[in-house]
C-alpha cells in the first residue's frame, strides 16, 4: 500500500496545479482555495459493479467533458450546467472522505486547516482537469489499462494521451525534414522546442482507485512520461510500457 507521506506528496503535486496550468489549457473557471462552491450531486454514471477500468474510463470521460465545456468559456446557462455536470460526475466517482482529509493534512499554506469538504473536492477536481486539459482531445478511452497485478483495496489505471495537434506537427516535420538520422532528429526537437512543444508530445495519466464500500474510487491522478509510481504491484504491458 502507497505509505501516506507517499500520498501527501501526491497530493501536494496535484495542488500545485492549482498555479500552474499546461500550455494549450484555456482556463476559463478557476475556484479559490477555500472558496465555497457547491455542485449538483449526480449518481455515479456506472454501477456499483463496476470494475475500475470501468470506473477509470467513467470519470476521464467527464474530465474531458469538463475541459470542453470550460474551454469554449461558460459564458451562458447552458455551458455552466454542462459544466456543473461533468464536475458533479467526478466528485460521485471520487474518494471524497480521503481527498478532503489528504487536503486538510498537506500543510499546504494556501489551503485553510479547516477548509471544507465541498471546497477541497472541488480544488482538488479542478486541479485534476487542469493537469489533463492539455492531452484530453488525444483520450483514446478503450486504451485505458489496468496495470495492478492483484487488485484489492487499491488498484491502478494507465492511459496513454497525446496532444493530436501536437502529433500532426511532429509528423509534419518528418515528412519535411529528410532523413532519419541523428541530426534530423536534433534539427526536429529544435524546432519543435522553438515553437513551444515538448518533444515528447504524449504523457502517462495514471489513476489510483479505492475500494471503498464495495465500490472503486478514485483517490489520485498523476501524470508523467510513463507509469508514474510503482504503486502499487504491476505488470507491464505493450500501452503501458511505452515511456
Amino acid at each position: 500500500m502507497m505509505r501516506k507521506s507517499s500520498r501527501l506528496q501526491v497530493l501536494a503535486a496535484t495542488l500545485a496545479m492549482v498555479a500552474f496550468v499546461g500550455p494549450g489549457c484555456d482556463d476559463k473557471r478557476r475556484h479559490g482555495t477555500g472558496q465555497e462552491v457547491t455542485f449538483g450531486e449526480v449518481d455515479a454514471p456506472i454501477g456499483a459493479e463496476a470494475t475500475p477500468l470501468e470506473v477509470g474510463q467513467a470519470f476521464l470521460a467527464a474530465v474531458r467533458d469538463a475541459q470542453r465545456t470550460r474551454a469554449g468559456g461558460l459564458g451562458d446557462a447552458r455551458a455552466k450546467d454542462a459544466y456543473d455536470n461533468a464536475i458533479a460526475r467526478m466528485q460521485s466517482l471520487a474518494a471524497r472522505k480521503e481527498i478532503c482529509e489528504q487536503v486538510r493534512g498537506s500543510g499546504s499554506p494556501t489551503i485553510p486547516p479547516d477548509v471544507s469538504d465541498a471546497a477541497a473536492l472541488t480544488l482538488v477536481c479542478e486541479s485534476w482537469i487542469s493537469m489533463v486539459a492539455h492531452y484530453v482531445e488525444g483520450f483514446e478511452l478503450e486504451r485505458l489499462t489496468d496495470i495492478t497485478e492483484n487488485p484489492t483495496d487499491y488498484a491502478t489505471v494507465y492511459l496513454q494521451a497525446a496532444n493530436p495537434a501536437e502529433q500532426r506537427r511532429v509528423a509534419e516535420l518528418r515528412g519535411a525534414i529528410n532523413g532519419a538520422d541523428a541530426a534530423a532528429e536534433v534539427k526536429i526537437r529544435e524546432t519543435l522546442l522553438a515553437e513551444g512543444i515538448n518533444p515528447r508530445t504524449d504523457v502517462g495519466i495514471e489513476i489510483r482507485l479505492k475500494h471503498i464500500d464495495e465500490v472503486w474510487r478514485v483517490l489520485s491522478v498523476t501524470i508523467g512520461p510513463g507509469p508514474t509510481m510503482t504503486w502499487p504491484p504491476r505488470r507491464q504491458t505493450s500501452q503501458s510500457a511505452g515511456s
